[in-house]
């Protein structure tokens, strides 16, 4: 392509287009396109001036996306060099687009292939209808569409109508060009669905569609079986197609057209990308490769379900039109997922296999399941479940769901069922895994299993990701771990393979193993060099071969009973051998779990030798088999837990020191470099002698050489620390710890976070530990907290090492400080995210003062302050004042050390509020300002926006500032700036903590982005209040010089709170959402409230205070105080006073709580009261708690709590859901519910299955209609007094309606007391099924729809009560023995099990019949999931003690 750049400038409109329509894009919520996440400011400004050689500029090539924000991609090239001249913006949606293809990856040379290779892939002629295959090719000669002038449109049409006339054999046919089409000519290419439209609206916008039809047409041949369309969006769109499977003729066609047209034309093509085409979806191959195919069978749960399938095979399933349509009669459309970065015949081939595996998985139902199976799989099931005692991952995840999906698939090619899958976990309930993989395609036909296993096993491995391919790398970049020989007594590094001829050992026949074994022992026994060696079959064996191999410890015995229970050990010993080199460094076992184990060992700790000869025996053996590989799980094992790299990379160790404590506490060191800690003989075995096995844990989602290279360099890890461990500490070092200890806990004026977890116990552990590099101690660490009593936190990490010698401290810490973060838990990695997403939180200029966005970083290549030598301070300050003296553009400035600064330089600096001092007591005393001021300087840009302090308290501190309210331009530059900084040294990270820093109060992001913001209406009742409020957006409230100070002139410093297990631009979100929600609350309070309605704010507090009947919660928390602070209030949207909060509760003086909140906003704006109520109502919920996020779980974990059906007489379980896009009722408009009714029924009219049902508007209801809801008690009032005075029924019956299922067991109610009211209910008390139904319901929903939800508060509803999971799960139930004495005395009992009992119809009602409501008490604090769990269990305890009482 030809470069392109400024020419002659571009028209000024143009670029004030540009800059609109950015603005368009970012400003639009709806707006997804892969154009406005990646047009971000700065490329905005990089390209908006540039143009091609034809004159298109960036305007040609967003404009489609900016005037169709629904559009998914939303660019367009305007000719083959906007690619290049523009790849700012297209590099970055090609990437996502196409699944990884970056900017240095190229596209392979066009090789169409042989199609003879490819055959029929449904020579019976019963599921495939039709193949299609199509490609796209722009002609070199001319731009593409919009540049394309009426004489180029016409010269085109001459040049391929010329060719294409010339086609010859199956090929030949005719052209029809559009100018001038005949009526009968368009009947006949419209009958034939040949004929393309003008173009929609998403082209028209791009100007593709000019001069039409000019230069447009059509070709077929006379068999209707090879199409080109003629400058329809390509120049040509070349199809084939016919009835039937056969991709080898139909490919074989397409081959010869594209070759017979490139003849005659030359194709625009670029080295990087492939054919070019208009739409940079199509770049690469431009092959689309497709069947009509009927499943019936495998598409049985839907396309959603049919895709689940496909995705293995890397094909997208559609509709029988194409996109977002419907599948017609069963028939879908079925193609390739993937365009670039593989050749036109692998793109071809992919389609070809993947569908050739469709149809034997439907071919494989067809022929169905043993009903026995069934029936053992069932059985199975409810035997997992009843156990107590088994928690394997295949009890976890084998839900009712799951097995009812699963249970009547087999494998296409070996008939495996979901009974062959779990049989080992079911007959061994002791499992800790419980599944095995029959056959290599049991991963594919029963992924709904295997999927959650592998992902929770392997560390987050989701159905999406993809394991990398293999790379072995280049052993020698790893050495002796252990060169002094005194630690690692032996090294084992062994990978699994299997052969994909063969099926796994379930399946193996005895000619199959016998077969194998040949195959191997004759490559194996071609070994030469080193790996040279010997096979020992295990039939025949003699006794002194037998004896030898013991000896060795290479023998391996027939299979334990989990193997056995998995089919995996028949024909035994045949087919089983043992192959080691001459040396005893290399053994292969053959035919034990998988087809085989090879495994390289040696004496000492050479990773480098060991790992060197297991390549190079990997790589042998590879040449003369193929091994088992899938795509997206790496190399297919038996067992799921060895899959992907299927590399265990362990040493034989001894670390008296470090493993004193045990195992465990051996284990907790490890775990922070992602290690596992075994006894001498493995899992579950002991340290013989103080002999541990240590490998990688991780196996999937890295590299085989990242696998082992996380075990070599984490092993050296451990290495040191021991060695720090033998030098000792100190004895005065170690008195001074004890006596801190006892200084803290003597100390009732200190409540610092050292002193609350440097329990004796960790003292003692802790005090003879030293860091392996530094020599750093607990000293060190606590010295600061110990001589500063009245610290916060009172810890800092001497250096990086600190964190895991010291983790039994560090780590409560960090739990407490961050808000939860466990040493179990993992940082995300840095994702500094798109600044441009953000815009000015205050454009008026009338809040924000300033904003300020700073993070602190660490060089990996000196230790913290405390350790730092003088030298390191002077080789620090070159380095970073070099790296920041080549900043450019904004970022370009002055680095001023504090070594020999002058007077007017300091003056300035001081006056610029820049210069910072030597450290305050609490770093004097953590050792961090030794050789002051060497070492130390500051560095800011020209504009005074940029800062860096350099050897403060961290290594640098990097600030971005300026006045006003702009996040995108602070947090711009700061992202800017550290993207730089970081391309010159390398920052301390580390994969758990995030960025490493030496007070950990900043680990993580180290993200500080704050405001210095006058809010005078809310923060009328000072910080205190201010921080109230501030509480409910995770944002920290300081005065105007930070923490521990005044609001001078009313000015605040508010910031981001959390710091770690979120990313960078997470945080910074936080802060412009929670600000402009501040500001939002500030305009609202200047607006000011009704005289009227205050006086009737402060008349309802007097009467609920004269009130002797009145005990709600509302007169108990509505102080005079509060009514003070809040009566002046109302929220941002919708102006909800206090007024419209108690109102209910003042009419109603026999309210129990007496409070609703009008909209959502009104939970965060009158807080002071809902917070006192919420935490009495709720059980303890402080305003300081959050609840914890949505986890429905696992229904199927909950049985029938009643089997006999002698107590329960039914269950119901309901949860109420609000949508975010509606106010709650008092402010819904006529319009609001009648748009919220056509949203909600249209989402349950396309319920499926159990769900499917009826929506029953009580707008227009008829007699006999509501006489039957009636009837079955599904008819809704109008609302109670409580909700008429909470203004909640306006515009009844509007937008009010009943949805039900056909068997009555479902039912949502529509616009009554919240927007939804979502039920399940059934006779007895089968909780599986009714949560079950409910969990499934929910999440229909869910996914065309967005609820109201907060963080801290869970799901948000229009009554306080119902906060958090908004779940009531509650059964109908006699217990007459138990409930003889009242429901009074029922209720004592109940409360053991935080259970509350009602009478038959509900609240304050009698129990008739003695039919009692019992239900979960709590709603806010837990999941929804252990909300129904605790109803189940408490009826179960009641239900025993009811039988008890009954036995006596």
């Amino acid at each position: 392509m030809m470069p392109g750049g400024c020419g002659d400038g571009v028209d000024p409109s143009v670029v004030s287009y540009l800059e609109e329509g950015y603005k368009k894009l970012q400003s639009d919520p709806k707006c997804k396109s892969l154009l406005k996440r990646h047009l971000t400011k700065d490329v905005l400004e990089k390209l908006k001036n540039k143009k091609t050689s034809f004159g298109s500029t960036l305007k040609d090539v967003v404009q489609s996306g900016v005037e169709n924000l629904d559009s998914g991609v939303g660019v367009y090239a305007p000719d083959a060099e906007a690619y290049s001249v523009f790849a700012d913006l297209f590099d970055p949606i090609i990437e996502e687009y196409h699944g990884g293809f970056k900017r240095t990856d190229r596209h392979p040379p066009c090789t169409l292939g042989d199609a003879s290779e490819f055959g029929d892939v449904d020579p019976e002629g019963k599921y495939v209808v039709s193949t299609r295959i199509r490609c796209g090719r722009s002609l070199r000669k001319f731009p593409f569409n919009p540049n394309m002038t009426e004489g180029h449109y016409k010269e085109m049409e001459d040049l391929v109508s010329g060719t294409l006339k010339g086609m010859t054999g199956e090929l030949k046919g005719t052209f029809y060009p559009l100018t001038g089409m005949t009526k009968e000519v368009q009947q006949q290419l419209i009958d034939d669905h040949f004929l393309f439209k003008e173009g929609d609206r998403f082209l028209q916008k791009a100007n593709a569609c000019r001069y039409w039809p000019t230069g447009r047409g059509i070709f077929h041949n006379d068999s209707k079986t090879f199409l080109v369309w003629v400058g329809e969006e390509d120049h040509m769109r070349i199809i084939s197609m016919q009835k039937g499977g056969s991709i080898r003729e139909v490919y074989g066609r397409l081959v010869k057209a594209v070759n017979e047209i490139e003849k005659r034309m030359e194709f625009s093509h670029d080295d990087r990308l492939g054919f070019l085409t208009f739409c940079p979806t199509n770049l690469g191959t431009t092959i689309r490769a497709s069947v009509h195919i009927k499943l019936p069978r495998l598409s049985a749960g839907g396309q959603e379900a049919l895709q689940r399938v496909a995705d293995r095979f890397q094909l997208q399933v559609r509709g029988s039109a194409g996109e977002h349509s419907e599948a017609v009669g069963g028939l879908y459309d079925i193609s390739n997922k993937e365009r670039m970065g593989l050749t036109e015949f692998e793109a071809v081939g992919k389609m070809y296999r993947g569908i050739g595996e469709l149809i034997k998985m439907e071919k494989a139902l067809e022929r169905g399941v043993d009903p026995e199976v069934v029936k053992y799989v069932e059985d199975g099931f409810a035997k997992l479940q009843a156990s107590d005692s088994c928690h394997s991952l295949l009890k976890k995840h084998l839900t009712k769901e799951v097995v009812d999906r699963l249970k009547n698939l087999s494998t296409p090619s070996f008939g495996s069922t979901l009974k062959d899958v779990i049989q080992s976990g079911v007959e061994n309930l002791d499992s800790g895994v419980g599944v095995y993989a029959p056959d290599a395609e049991a991963y594919s036909v029963f992924a709904d299993l295997f999927d959650p296993i592998i992902e929770e096993y392997h560390g987050g491995f989701k159905r999406t990701d993809r394991h990398p391919p293999c790379t072995l790398g280049d052993a020698s970049e790893f050495g002796d771990v252990d060169p002094e020989g005194k630690y690692v007594v032996s090294t084992r590094i062994r990978c699994g393979r299997s052969l994909r001829k063969f099926p796994f050992n379930p399946n193996m026949t005895e000619g199959h193993y016998k077969e194998m074994e040949d195959l191997v022992s004759g490559t194996l026994k071609g070994m030469t060099g080193e790996l040279k060696g010997t096979f020992y079959p295990l039939t025949g064996m003699t006794k002194e071969v037998q004896q030898q191999l013991i000896d060795d410890h290479f023998l391996f015995k027939e299979g334990d009973r989990f193997l056995q229970k998995a089919n995996a050990c028949r024909y035994w010993p045949t087919g089983r051998g043992i192959f080691h080199n001459d040396s005893k460094t290399f053994l292969v076992w053959v035919g034990e779990e998988d087809h085989m184990r090879i495994i390289s060992m040696q004496k000492g700790g050479s990773i480098r030798e060991v790992y060197g000869r297991l390549v190079k025996a990997v790589n042998e053996i590879e040449k003369r088999m193929e091994f088992s590989h899938d795509d997206r799980l790496g190399f297919l094992t038996f067992c799921p837990t060895n899959l992907g790299t299927t590399i265990r990379a362990s040493v034989h160790i001894k670390l008296p020191r470090l493993s004193a404590g045990g195992q465990e506490a051996l284990q907790r060191v490890a775990d922070r470099f992602q290690l596992q800690v075994r006894g001498s003989a493995g899992e579950h075995s002991e340290a013989v002698g103080g002999l541990y096995d240590i490998s990688n844990k991780e196996r999937m989602g890295l590299t085989e050489f990242e696998a082992v290279g996380k075990m070599y360099r984490g092993i050296a890890e451990l290495i040191k620390m021991e060695k720090a461990l033998e030098r000792g500490v100190d004895p005065e070092v170690v008195k001074y710890v004890e006596d801190g200890f006892a200084k803290l806990q003597a100390s009732d004026s200190c409540h610092s976070l050292l002193k609350k977890h440097l329990t004796k116990e960790v003292v003692d552990r802790l005090k003879n530990l030293s860091t392996p590099s530094f020599g750093s101690t607990l000293k060190d660490v606590i010295q600061s907290g110990v001589e500063n009593l009245d610290s916060g936190v009172g810890v800092y990490a001497p250096d990086a090492e600190a964190y895991s010698v010291f983790a039994d401290l560090f780590d409560p810490i960090i739990e407490e400080y961050h808000g939860g973060f466990k040493r179990t838990d993992r940082h995300p990695p840095c994702t500094l995210g798109d600044a441009s997403e953000f815009g000015d939180v205050d454009p008026e200029g009338k809040y924000v003062v300033s904003t300020r966005i700073r993070c602190g970083r660490s060089l990996r290549k000196f230790p913290f302050n405390p350790n730092m030598t003088e030298g390191h301070y002077k080789e620090m300050e070159d380095l970073v004042s070099g790296t920041l003296k080549g900043m450019t553009g904004e970022l370009k400035g002055t680095f001023y050390p504090l070594t020999g600064m002058t007077k007017e330089v300091q003056q300035q600096l001081i006056d610029d509020h820049f210069l910072f001092k030597e450290g305050d007591r609490f770093l004097q005393k953590a050792n961090a300002c030794r050789y002051w001021p060497t070492g130390r300087g500051i560095f800011h840009n020209d504009s005074k926006t940029f800062l860096v302090w350099v050897g403060e308290e961290d290594h640098m501190r990097i600030i971005s500032m300026q006045k006003g309210g702009s996040i995108r331009e602070v947090y711009g530059r700061l992202v800017k700036a550290v993207n730089e900084i970081e391309k010159r040294m390398e920052f301390s990270h580390d994969d758990r903590l995030g960025f490493l820093t030496f007070c950990p109060t900043n680990l993580g992001t180290t993200i500080r982005a704050s405001v210095h913001i006058k809010l005078p209406r809310l923060s009328a009742g000072g910080q205190e209040a201010l921080q109230r409020v501030a509480d409910r957006f995770q944002l920290q409230v300081r005065g105007s010089a930070g923490e521990h100070s005044e609001a001078v002139g009313g000015l605040y410093d508010i910031s981001n709170k959390e710091r770690m297990g979120l990313t960078e631009f997470e945080a910074v979100g936080k802060m412009y959402r929670g600000i402009g929600e501040l500001i939002k609350m500030e305009k609202a309070l200047e607006r000011g409230v009704d005289p009227e309605v205050v006086k009737y704010v402060e008349d309802g507090f007097a009467k609920l205070q004269a009130s002797d009947s009145c005990h709600s919660l509302l007169k108990k928390h509505l102080t005079k105080e509060v009514v003070d602070r809040l009566k002046n209030l109302s929220t941002p949207s919708f102006g909800s006073t206090l007024k419209d909060v108690i109102q209910s509760g003042v009419e109603n003086l026999d309210s129990g709580v007496g409070v609703y909140a009008p909209d959502a906003e009104a939970y965060s704006v009158f807080a002071d009261l809902f917070d006192p109520i919420i935490e009495e109502y709720h059980g303890g919920f402080k305003r300081t708690d959050r609840h914890p996020p949505c986890t429905l779980g696992d229904a199927s974990e909950f049985g029938d709590v009643d089997p006999e059906g002698k107590y329960v007489v039914s269950t119901r379980i309901r949860c109420g859901r609000s949508l975010r896009k509606f106010p709650f009722n008092p402010n819904m408009t006529e319009g609001h519910y009648k748009e919220m009714e056509d949203l909600v029924s249209g989402t349950l009219k396309g319920m499926t299955g159990e769900l499917k049902g009826t929506f029953y508007p009580l707008t227009g209801m008829t007699k006999e209609v509501q006489q039957q809801l009636i009837d079955d008690h599904f008819l809704f009032k109008e609302g109670d007094r409580f909700l008429q005075k909470a203004n909640a029924c306006r515009y009844w019956p509007t937008g009010r309606g009943i949805f039900h299922n056909d068997s009555k067991t479902f039912l949502v109610w529509v616009g009554e007391e919240d927007h939804m009211r979502i039920i399940s209910m059934q006779k007895g008390g089968s909780i599986r099924e009714v949560y079950g139904r409910l969990v499934k319901a929910v999440n229909e929903i869910e996914k065309r729809m967005e609820f109201s939800h907060d963080d801290r508060l869970g799901f948000l509803t229009f009554c306080p009560t119902n906060l958090g999971t908004t779940i009531r799960a509650s059964v109908h139930i006699k217990l007459p023995r138990l409930s003889a004495g009242g429901q009074e005395a029922l209720q004592r009992v109940a409360d053991r099990f935080q259970l509350q009992v009602r009478g038959s119809a509900g609240e304050h009602s009698e129990a008739v019949g003695g039919l009692y409501d019992i239900s979960n008490k709590e709603r806010m604090g837990l999941t929804e999931f252990e909300a129904v769990g605790k109803m189940y269990r408490g009826i179960g305890e009641l239900i025993k003690m009811e039988k008890e009482l009954e036995a006596k």
